[in-house]
Parts: structure tokens; sequence; C-alpha cells
């Protein structure tokens, strides 16, 4: 990236939605943050330079690395002892400038004669400024020598082809290198000639592979947002730090397919067979940890299959970049003393201490046996088959009405969540249709309905489902509580619902969903509560007390709808509609 580029780049940045002061102060500012958290670092007054507190004191080869700014952990996060001495940084990708590494390196070599390694990726801007300071320090007669990693094997077949002098791009196997190279100094047995060859010879042995997520096309305006995949995601091979484009993209399938195909691209440079040890280093940018974990089973999985032995596994965000989501897998062929200075001790900030490697965990077996639909015993109330029959057709009228308005529920709650409440919804309605239709659901013992409900209710899932069995549940405790084969009266289905509210409330803390929930049924129960009370004979008038309760239910709905939005809360209007047809179904049985 050249000057003009960068400072294009350094605007954008300053304009998006970046936690910032200033884009151009930036560097300096994270670098004072990150020296109050490891206090055996300091400033130097030397550009953005990370330097250990004790370097004038160390007597060995000094390791000096280095490049552009948005890419941390790098290069700050490996400055330390075992590991490396100082570490430049430029502006917001742009390489640090030549003036400034060249007095690092003469402030390192003052009054020392044991010699500066510069470790450094393989970039132009990078190998440029460097290679230029290490010049103009040779010149001086200072003992230097820069060392540059090539380790991205994403296309190195069309680069050997190409018949030039190219070599592949840096990515994080650099650490790799200066984490042995950093060994072998604190040894003080090894000169700066003798670390430079044998982490130079290494590199034979070293690849990485990273793969870039993309979003390739956007949604349409037009297109309805409870749609799912919207865009047509890739990942990319090859691709450069900054985001410039790759050797090639496949289609985002699985996380077995992409670690399949990065496993191509390793063989293409390094062996992997079961001859030899290798160690692992997965190096996570913006990827969610979910993924990452996912990802890493995956990769375990497959050297395990072609019985590839690794010994160690390095995993965390080793190198960013801003506005980039990727992974990259760097393996290293390993031996006993390669091991040895990999696990030699650091107090590096952001060095991950490798894992060890065995079989893929067995998942322990329980000691309580696990049952996932125990027998439930008949308790409480027992409906007569007319109750029975008006039960039936409830249920039948919710489920009915809540299934024909999927879209618009997915509608409503893609404004402002994953538009998929609908869906949801409409997959339990569906399950409990077939449990009528297979006669699953018992329809007389009123215990048993409200469990067996609140065991189909989970399979919502996320809060919604939890939701629903919370409620379902504390209703059947509220029955399940009485004399078994008694009268389900009216007054009992008002306490059902009673109960029911109140644990749900019990169980929510925060403003949410689950509040906006709780909206139209407190309005319910309170409506028909008030109605009830105001009546000298209440048990006559049942069906007008619910029917006002959910007048209330819907219009109460409504007002979750916030300032700034089109629609009420998608579950707060869900709960709307199956009132409303719960009671449609009771005033079409019923007569009081």
């Amino acid at each position: 990236m050249n000057a003009s580029q960068s400072i294009l780049h350094q605007h954008c940045i300053a304009k998006a939605d970046r936690l910032l002061n200033d884009a151009s102060a930036a560097p300096n500012e994270s670098l004072q943050g990150f020296t109050l958290l490891n206090p055996h670092l300091a400033l130097l007054d030397i550009g953005n330079t990370i330097i250990r507190r004790d370097y004038a004191e160390i007597e060995q080869v000094k390791l000096l690395s280095g490049g552009c700014s948005g890419h941390e952990p790098l290069y700050s996060g490996f400055v330390g002892n075992g590991f490396l001495t100082a570490a430049v940084h430029g502006e917001l990708f742009s390489a640090p400038s030549a003036y400034h590494i060249y007095n690092i390196v003469k402030e390192l070599a003052y009054q020392q004669d044991t010699g500066i390694l510069i470790i450094i990726q393989n970039n132009s801007g990078d190998t440029l400024n460097f290679g230029l300071a290490a010049e103009k320090a040779l010149n001086e007669g200072i003992k230097v020598k820069l060392l540059i990693v090539s380790d991205d094997c994403s296309g190195c077949e069309l680069i050997s082809n190409s018949k030039t002098s190219d070599q592949p791009q840096g990515l994080s196997g650099v650490i790799l290198v200066q984490k042995i190279a950093a060994a072998m100094a604190e040894e003080k047995e090894n000169s700066y000639l003798e670390i430079y060859k044998y982490c130079d010879e290494l590199q034979r042995d070293l690849a990485t592979v990273m793969v870039t997520m993309r979003a390739s096309t956007a949604p349409d305006e037009d297109e309805c947002v409870c749609v799912k995949n919207t865009k047509n995601y890739e990942v990319e091979f090859g691709g450069g730090l900054h985001g410039e484009g790759g050797f090639k993209t496949m289609v985002m399938t699985t996380t077995k397919a992409i670690v399949a195909e990065m496993l191509n691209e390793l063989r293409k440079k390094v062996v992997l067979d079961d001859a030899s040890d290798y160690v692992l280093m997965m190096n996570n940018m913006c990827v969610s940890k979910l993924e990452e974990t996912v990802f890493l089973a995956e990769v375990v999985k497959s050297f395990l299959n072609n019985n590839v032995r690794i010994l160690r596994i390095y995993n965390g965000c080793f190198m960013s970049s801003m506005n980039m989501k990727a992974l990259s897998l760097t393996i290293l062929k390993c031996d006993e003393l390669r091991l040895k200075y990999l696990d030699y001790p650091t107090d590096a900030a952001e060095w991950r201490v490798g894992r060890f490697v065995g079989m893929l965990e067995t998942p322990i077996k329980p000691r309580v046996r696990v049952l996932r639909n125990p027998r439930l015993v008949n308790k409480g109330p027992k409906l007569i088959p007319r109750e029975s029959n008006v039960l039936l057709l409830v249920l039948q009228f919710a489920c009915d009405a809540l299934i024909s308005c999927e879209r618009q529920l997915n509608i409503i709650d893609g404004e402002c969540g994953d538009g998929d409440t609908g869906t949801r919804i409409k997959v339990v309605c569906e399950d409990i249709l077939d449990g009528l239709r297979l006669k699953q659901i018992d329809l007389e013992n009123v215990y048993v309905f409200f469990k067996t409900l609140s065991r189909i209710a989970e399979r919502i899932g996320a809060s919604l489902g939890a939701i629903y069995a919370i409620l379902f549940e504390a209703a059947a405790n509220t029955v399940g509580e009485l004399e078994t084969g008694s009268p389900m009266e009216s007054p009992i289905w008002i306490s059902c619902l009673s109960n029911a509210v109140s644990k749900l409330k019990s169980h929510t803390k925060t403003v949410d969903a689950t509040n906006n929930m709780l909206v139209p049924l407190v309005a319910c129960l309170m409506t028909i509560e008030e109605t009830l009370e105001q009546q000298e004979e209440p048990a006559n008038r049942l069906l007008e007390a619910f029917g006002l309760g959910v007048a209330a239910a819907e219009e109460a709905a409504q007002r979750t709808r916030l300032i700034n939005r089109k629609f009420p809360d998608s579950g707060a209007h869900a709960v709307g509609i199956w009132m409303r047809a719960c009671f449609e179904g009771v005033k079409l049985r019923c007569e009081y």
C-alpha cells in the first residue's frame, strides 16, 4: 500500500465506526495503553516503538520486528523476555519509516557487539524500509541481519511457475520463527548469523494458508426481511492483509470442505505424513470463538484421520486486520530441538502456550440416567368429554392462526431481530397438530396436557421457547397441586394464567422481549380479574370477561411498538393472535 492509499485508508477508518480519537494518533495511543498493562515494557521515543525495559542490560543477540499498525497484537504483543527485544509500528496500514528503524537499530547496538537480527514478514512496504535501514546500519559497521519470512503457501505453485524472484507474502508464521530465534538468543551460545541461518532454513518446513470471508452479493432493497441467505458468502485463498484479492475463491459451504481445501494448499509446500511431527498455529482474525473452535476441531480430525502427529496447537488472535474476517492455519514440521525452542518460557503478552494434542475428547457419560421424555403421571383435575372437545378446538384454532401468520411475524421480527419468530412458532404448532392427529396429546388430564405443551414449546429454541415452556410448566404446577380427578372449574383456568404470569415475571429481570410478551399477558389477566370483580355473578360472565381480556391484550401488544419502529414486538403480537383464536374457539363451543 503506497503513501496516498495509506492516507486515504486512514481517512476512511477515521470516518468509520471505530473507537478512535484520530486515526493518525491511534498507533501511539494504542501502545500507551499496551504499556499500562505490561510494566516490563516501555515506549521508546523513536517512532511508535515498544521495547523491553531492560534492553540496555541484555548481553545477547537482540531481535527486532515491526510493520504496519492495524494488525495488533502483532507486533507489540510479542515483545518481552524470551521473544522480541523491540517492535516498531508504522501508521495505520503503512510501514514504519526507514529513518525510525535505522535509529532503533543504532539504539539496540549501542555499546554492545552481540548483533541484531531483524525478522519481518514479506511485503513490499516492510522489506523496503527495513532493508534500507539494515543497509545504512551495515555501512556504519553494526552487526545486523534481515530475515524475511514468506510462509503463505496459497498460489505458491503459480509463483514458482512464473520464473521470477518473487516470494510469497508473510503471514502469521513469522511469529513461530521469531519465537524460535528468541529462544536461541536466550541460550547465548548462538551468534546472530547462526540464528539467522537456522531460522532461514526452517522456512522450507513452514507454511501458512489464510482464508478470508467475503460477502459477494448484497440483498435487494425490496427483498423480504424474513427471507434467509440474502448474501452469497465466499472464502478467498491467498488474499492480502489489506484486502488485496487472492488466488482463488470458493463458495462458503461447510467447515469440513474449507479445511480440506486449506490442507491441500498446505501440502503444496510442506509434506504432511506420519513420518514427522508438526506444530499448528491457528490465527483468528475477527471470527467468532464458536466458529474458531468448530474450525479447530475439524482441523484436528483431518490430521488424526491422516495419521499426522500434532505436538502443539497455538490458537487465538496473533495477528489481525481491521475490517477483515479471516482464519489462517500455519504448519511447521517440528523436531525435538524446534519443540524445545517453542516451549521456552516467555512473558510476551500475546503468546499462547501450546497445547498438547491427543485424541478428540469422548463425552463423559452422566451418572444420572437422562430421560428424553419421562412418563407423565396423571394428577390434578380431569376434563369431561365436552370440555375436552372445547380444548381440542381451541388448540386447533390457535395453531392454525399462528401458522397462517408465519410470514407476518417474521417480517415484524426482522425489523429488529433475526426474522424467524413466525417460523419457529409455526414448527411447534405443526408438532402440536401432529400430536393431536396421532392422539399423543392428552386432552382429559389437564396436568399432563400442560406438561406436554411445555415439552413441545422447548423445541422453539432460544428465549421464545423458554418463555412458553415456563408458562405451560407453571400452569401444570398449578393444577398438579389440586385433587386428582376433580372437575376443572372455570376459576382454575384463571389461576393457571395468573400463576404462569407470576412465574414468568420471577424469571425476567431485564427489559427485553420477555417483558414485551408479558405486556399482553398481564393486560389480559388484569382485565379478566377486574371484570369479574364488578359482577354479582362472575361465573356467568366468564366468556364476556375473557373477550374483554383478549381485546386488552391485543391493544397492549400494539403498545410495545417503539417510537422509531414500524411494528410492535413480534412475541407480543403473537400472544394477541393466539389469544384471539382461543377466544373464538371457546365462544363457538361454549354457552354461559
